[in-house]
């Protein structure tokens, strides 16, 4: 167990810091500056600017303060918001979004996993059909189109719930549902088809020949190895619920870090691109090492080695 902690921890390190490299070179790379617009600065006034946020210095030497920075979690000065540091903004902004994050998630699990168990319960019944059609929709659809969809109707023409901000709990339900719709969907999909594999095997046609209840075969029995695949599939999920809060917050007005990280990408705001993108880099990574021992964990098969 403590061979393999170091050896993700490794990984984790070593990962991050080709995130940091891609990140600072292609922000570099990118056609215009931090303080490029349609009225453009004074030469001597523009330079001044550049010498305060240190862009006047040869890249190299931007590249090493950069990584020293990020090492003592300092992301240092915003270029879009004044006197704001980039750190504050992140811990600001960080706890709205990782509450929709974790909100989506839940809702995805919660209902992904029942209507997976019912669709492969009922086969080929209407019930099936209908949970897999739903299923289908939710993961074609748009989570732009889902969330001006739920916004017309709840809020604007049954006017039910709120359609934007993030306050009272009732101002949660439309994003969470929005967000969490397509990962609901590939969990029932993902659900149904593992169940359905595991039901076919020999220790589910034991258990039927001892005379066990079809409801205690597929509940008892073959769910719990039908969870691995869906357990795999949590890591990419939450890399998607994550980056998907940016177009959610958006629409709903969310003050969380993917309204700051789009106004930063649209002003060239170094770093706080940066320190968004490190930040939810290391969420990532973080959720792909808890999906490896939650994998352990389900599958008494698996050992950490």
């Amino acid at each position: 167990m403590l061979v393999f902690f170091v050896r993700k921890c490794f990984t984790i390190i070593a990962t991050l810091f080709v995130l940091a490299t891609i990140t600072f070179f292609l922000l570099r790379v990118v056609p215009g500056g931090p303080f490029d617009s349609d009225k453009a600065l004074p030469p001597d006034i523009k330079a001044n600017v550049e010498a305060k946020f240190g862009l006047n210095k040869p890249l190299w030497e931007q590249y090493g303060s950069y990584l020293w920075g990020i090492s003592r979690f300092d992301f240092g000065p915003s270029f879009k918001y004044m006197g704001r540091n980039v750190t504050e903004i992140i811990l600001d902004t960080l706890p709205t979004s990782m509450e929709l994050g974790v909100y989506s998630l839940f809702l995805a699990v919660i209902l992904g996993i029942p209507i997976g168990v019912l669709s492969a319960y009922k086969q080929n019944t209407w019930v099936d059909f209908s949970s897999m059609f739903l299923a289908v929709a939710g993961i074609s659809l748009p989570s732009y189109f889902v969330g001006a969809i739920l916004i017309y109707f709840f809020a604007l023409h049954w006017n039910l719930l709120p359609p934007a901000l993030w306050e009272e709990w009732v101002h949660k339900i439309l994003p969470t549902i929005t967000l969490g719709t397509r990962p609901a969907s590939l969990i029932a999909r993902l659900t149904r088809a593992a169940l359905l594999e595991s039901i076919r095997s020999d220790y589910v046609r034991t258990a039927r020949a001892k005379g066990v209840s079809e409801f205690k075969v597929v509940v008892k029995h073959a769910l719990r190895n039908s969870l691995i695949p869906v357990v795999t599939l949590l890591g990419p999920l939450a890399a998607f619920i994550l980056t998907g809060t940016f177009v959610i917050e958006y629409i709903f007005a969310i003050p969380g870090m993917g309204k700051y990280f789009i106004d930063a990408v649209t002003n060239r705001d170094y770093p706080l691109v940066m320190g968004v993108t490190m930040i939810f880099g290391f969420m990532l990574v973080t959720a792909n090492l808890l999906v490896d021992i939650a994998y352990a964990i389900i599958d008494p098969r698996v050992r950490i080695r």
